[in-house]
């Protein structure tokens, strides 16, 4: 069994007016697709780390996701994919 890795490229298509994002959650949002760390953010944003936390979490709920993970399979704009290919 070989594991071959596609890259998908996903345009960032979100709708800010559907979800109703304020500016802070939109730099956020930007940043989290990333490999920015959440300190490197609020370093960034001039902003706590509990304080960028609260608004990501925030952001996870307007935008019907649990977790970064979820957020970059909706949203990421370039990932790998791991593709099992038997035989």
């Amino acid at each position: 069994m070989r594991v071959i890795l596609k890259k998908e490229n996903k345009p960032n298509k979100l709708d800010v007016s559907k979800f109703d994002l304020s500016a802070r959650e939109k730099e956020i949002f930007d940043l989290l697709l990333t490999d920015l760390t959440i300190k490197s953010i609020a370093y960034n944003l001039n902003l706590t780390i509990s304080g960028v936390k609260f608004r990501s979490n925030n952001l996870y709920v307007k935008l019907g996701v649990k977790n970064r993970i979820e957020l970059f399979v909706k949203y990421g704009r370039k990932t790998q994919i791991p593709c099992v290919v038997r035989g």
